[in-house]
């Protein structure tokens, strides 16, 4: 973490509000880390006041350090808190203040495994099996279906797994584990691919900060036991295979031996969405075989910018035997369709059956909030140094993702919308009592039934969100971070973006770039700018016309000269005075006996202003303002002052 010194700012900046005093009085009950949270700035104000908001709630929760919770969205930040506060208190004192979105605690997350069967051999894989021919099992995942047909992956096809770490070298996974081509053949010890991290050539550790996926000995086991049945290979005289013969395999290491926060999950699942935007992998899908917490929307923040690149956000429903329907199990329960933007909702949650066909005992459910049922007991895949047969949600989800990938691989025309609905479609057709009532398809996953479907699924045209040409953005400002994306629906997913090299006003503003489909950076110049975005998949080619408008930059920041806060006996009239304020043309000031004026008195350039008709012996305050040639105003870093008078 970025260690910072932290600045005392007004105090009228931030107000509290009952409601949000009140409801931060109970306990939080999901297990949480007890020493940081995470709040989410909203995008209004100067550059000035965002700054002065979020240095003065640092200072609120005394924090001790701070950073961005990842380098996609700097709105967001963790924050460490003092020794002397709790969550729960530092929760009270930030909710509902103005300039900020939300406030939540940092949660730990668990993997989603349950105990260890024996080992054995005998009908080990009953999870890849179909109704036939032999080996059988009518309620496996018929894949060997898929398989016979010859549907077997492609290495073409990427699928990450936030997780532990995943033995990269195990005899049934080499081959089938992402390699960053860029960092490969790049220089050891730097970032050869421009993706923020150093060497990350199988992925990303987000518990240790580096790119050893792996701990060594028997550490990741369960990383390394769901990456096996996604993408085991098959046919090397080695002991199992996965949904995918053929797949690539990205790990996105959050959970250490026992667990995992929601702020190292953020990071990875915006890790691996940025390696999509930046079209170094073509990532489908992302495994999450765990859980735990309360509703977080900086992580719903995080699985909709996935979603909105056409990845899929496959999620275990939990292993705690209950109604999620009733009780929500995160994240399972989250909806992904970004505010009913996008149109579709990139979760799967996935349920867990055994080998008879019913559910079990230990897997969630919901009629309304998991979709399908999965094998889940007794699965059989590889562990750091050998094999060994799991149970849980966390086992059943990996056979979801891996049908994901088998269906990019058939037909890389297909949305991430259109293999979802081939997923559930065909878990309509294979109905399973036991999934009656406790599964929103009332079915389980069939792969056989899902390949035929993605066979003859036919691609629908690529077009942008909204019907409006041109797309007019949010407008940015001189010298302040800027991000706005630009939604695509249908389509095949690999879009590729691109904008025109032409001249003003006809370019992207000065300081922004185009990635993915999101515009960001710094503008340095004001004015309008009517770039031409073209996006291709790969079968359809589109363009409009993007309308930007950049102000300038507001004034400089100012402090406030005399008299001295909290000065008494002053002479009437009183003389308020300020420093200068860069690319100022008008100073505006207030007076009053409440803290909490607006400054609207106009002194034109002038940095002092003499008051007079004050009430003897009573306390006033004033604060000061500036403003530009644009419009544009700071409010003066001093906040409100105070004095009384003699």
């Amino acid at each position: 973490m970025v260690l910072a010194t932290l600045t005392v700012l007004l105090s009228s900046v931030i107000s509290f509000s009952a409601s949000a005093e009140d409801d931060s009085k109970e306990k939080i009950r999901e297990d949480h880390a007890f020493d940081q949270l995470i709040i989410g700035y909203t995008d209004q104000g100067t550059t000035t006041e965002k700054i002065a908001i979020r240095e003065k709630s640092r200072r609120d929760v005394s924090a001790t350090s701070y950073e961005s919770i990842s380098p996609r969205d700097s709105r967001t930040e963790v924050i460490k808190l003092g020794k002397n506060i709790s969550v729960e208190e530092a929760i009270k004192r930030l909710k509902g203040q103005p300039g900020i979105r939300f406030v939540e605690p940092d949660y730990i997350v668990h993997a989603l495994a349950v105990s260890t069967d024996p080992y054995f051999t005998n009908g080990s894989l009953w999870g890849m099996y179909g109704p036939g021919p032999t080996p059988a099992n009518q309620f496996g995942s018929n894949a060997a279906s898929a398989w016979a047909q010859g549907y077997v992956g492609n290495s073409n096809v990427a699928v990450g797994v936030v997780d532990e770490g995943i033995q990269v070298l195990h005899p049934d996974l080499v081959g089938n584990i992402w390699q960053n081509a860029a960092e490969v053949n790049g220089r050891a010890g730097f970032d050869d691919d421009g993706n923020g991290y150093v060497d990350d050539i199988n992925g990303w550790n987000f518990v240790n900060n580096n790119g050893t996926v792996y701990g060594g000995g028997t550490l990741d086991a369960h990383g390394t036991h769901v990456s096996g049945t996604i993408g085991a290979k098959a046919n090397n005289g080695a002991g199992v295979v996965g949904v995918n013969w053929n797949v690539n395999i990205i790990s996105a290491k959050f959970l250490g031996a026992t667990s995992g926060t929601t702020s190292n999950a953020i990071k990875a699942i915006d890790y691996l969405t940025d390696l999509k935007r930046r079209n170094l992998a073509n990532i489908v899908a992302i495994n999450n075989s765990w859980g735990g917490g309360g509703f977080s929307q900086a992580l719903l923040d995080a699985i909709n910018r996935a979603g909105d690149q056409n990845i899929l956000f496959v999620a275990a429903a939990g292993n705690s035997s209950s109604n999620n329907d009733s009780v929500a199990s995160y994240p399972s329960n989250y909806l992904c369709d970004n505010s009913n933007t996008r149109g579709w909702d990139c979760v799967i949650a996935v349920a867990s059956i055994n080998s008879a066909g019913a559910r079990s005992a230990f897997s969630s459910f919901g009629a309304t909030t998991v979709d399908l049922g999965a094998p889940g007991e007794g699965i059989f895949s590889s562990v750091p140094g050998g094999y060994a047969s799991n149970s849980g949600t966390s086992m059943a989800t990996p056979h979801v993702t891996g049908a994901a990938a088998i269906c990019e691989s058939i037909n890389p025309a297909l949305s991430g919308k259109q293999i979802r609905d081939a997923i559930l479609s065909t878990a309509v057709r294979t109905p399973t009592p036991s999934l009656s009532t406790s599964t929103v398809t009332r079915g389980r996953l069939n792969v056989g039934l899902m390949a035929d479907v993605c066979k003859n699924g036919i691609s629908i045209a690529l077009t942008f969100a909204g019907a409006s040409n041109p797309i007019t953005l949010a407008p940015g400002v001189v010298g302040t971070a800027y991000s706005q994306k630009i939604l695509t629906l249908n389509g095949t997913g690999l879009n590729t973006w691109s904008v025109n090299s032409g001249v003003s006003p006809s370019i992207l503003p000065p300081g922004l770039t185009l990635l993915g489909g999101v515009i960001s950076g710094t503008p340095t110049t004001a004015g309008s700018f009517t770039p031409t975005i073209t996006v291709a998949d790969g079968l359809t080619t589109i363009s409009s016309q993007v309308n930007i408008t950049v102000t300038s930059s507001p004034p400089g920041a100012f402090t406030l000269s005399a008299p001295a806060n909290l000065a008494t006996r002053q002479n009437v009239p009183v003389t308020l005075s300020w420093g200068a304020s860069t690319n100022a043309t008008e100073y505006q000031y207030c007076i009053a006996t409440a803290s909490g004026c607006l400054p609207t008195i106009s002194t034109g350039t002038n940095r002092s202003v003499s008051v007079s008709g004050l009430t003897a012996t009573t306390r006033y305050f004033w604060t000061v303002r500036s403003k530009n040639a644009a419009g544009l105003f700071t409010t003066t870093s001093s906040g409100y002052r105070s004095f009384t008078t003699r």
